[in-house]
């Protein structure tokens, strides 16, 4: 889906430009920075200081899609904006354009708006409520992919830091190799939105289903894992904030039976990716459809569980077999 095409389905309303220089001041960015921010105004000065402090040798554009936060978020990034016309381009989105997914009004659009006016070789993504650490972090990153063609994206450790909402399982960050490939980030969701940088010519146009996509990173890193492979730097350079704002802890979200949403995301990636790495997706879908076949059969939905039911089996035909032997 091209740029046209996507504003053909999504926009309801134009989407203004706070008026900047960049263009002309930056003509061939190396990398666009693309900034998601709704509803951050407590958090968006630190995020937007950590992206400006960066010292690289070579220049970058900042792309802020604000997402019309009512919390004084919109006049921060306006500041901003006034304050760095040759570095900032800021997108004011309107929500009468938000994708909903389940009912619920989702980043989607400004988020992947945004992304189409990236102009960078490289493009490093980061939400508003996060933040860069190491000033050297866009530098080290770009730095290795410029000598690295193989290389689609880059990643890093980052820091977890909880407010005012529980420590549950310890989010995953950390990762045993450096290079990365399909199989790891399938496995293994280690890799923060905040730290990736990736080669924009890998994700030039975004597959359709992206805009359906709960979430962002998983569809993301693995679309880049399948085009090339990762390379993960060891040093924590950034924060990862877990507080009663985010998208991980709205109770709504919560409340939400997850599983279709999540096998929407792996189905679509078995598509994309040919059934390649199929020893992966296949038993990944039949342990959802088992899943479903039972919530169905215990509501008597007959037709959904023999559907979901031949589904698991073609998926996974050796399934029973390995439970009743107990084999791994």
């Amino acid at each position: 889906m091209n740029f046209q095409e996507f504003k053909e389905k999504y926009q309801k309303v134009e989407v203004p430009e706070y008026p900047n220089s960049v263009l002309d001041a930056i003509p061939e960015p190396i990398v666009s920075v693309r900034v998601s921010t709704y509803m951050h105004a407590k958090y968006i000065k630190e995020c937007l200081d950590g992206i400006l402090m960066q010292k690289t040798s070579f220049p970058f554009e900042i792309l802020i899609g604000e997402d019309q936060s009512s919390d004084g978020t919109r006049e921060i990034c306006i500041e901003y904006a006034k304050k760095y016309p040759n570095q900032i381009r800021l997108i004011l989105h309107k929500r009468e354009n938000n994708i909903h997914i389940n009912g619920r009004p989702t980043a989607k659009f400004q988020g992947i708006y945004t992304s189409y006016l990236c102009r960078g070789k490289y493009s490093a993504v980061v939400e508003g409520d996060d933040y860069w650490t190491d000033p050297e972090k866009l530098q080290k990153q770009v730095m290795y992919l410029e000598s690295h063609p193989d290389c689609s994206f880059t990643c890093h450790d980052v820091e977890i830091v909880y407010e005012d909402v529980p420590e549950v399982f310890p989010f995953q960050t950390v990762w045993n190799k450096n290079e990365i490939y399909f199989p790891d980030v399938f496995n293994h969701h280690f890799v923060s939105f905040l730290s990736i940088v990736y080669r924009r010519s890998m994700l030039s146009t975004p597959p359709a289903w992206f805009s359906q996509a709960v979430v962002g990173d998983i569809p993301l890193v693995l679309v880049l894992a399948h085009k090339g492979y990762g390379y993960y730097f060891t040093e924590k350079m950034g924060v990862k904030r877990k507080n009663p704002g985010g998208v991980t802890q709205d109770p709504l979200r919560q409340k939400t039976d997850m599983a279709p949403l999540f096998y929407f995301i792996y189905k679509n990636v078995q598509e994309y990716t040919d059934g390649k790495y199929k020893y992966l997706t296949f038993p990944k879908l039949a342990g959802y459809e088992r899943s479903f076949a039972r919530k169905s059969f215990a509501k008597f939905h007959l037709k959904t569980f023999f559907k979901n039911s031949f589904l698991a089996f073609y998926h996974e035909p050796d399934y029973l077999f390995k439970k009743i032997f107990r084999i791994k």
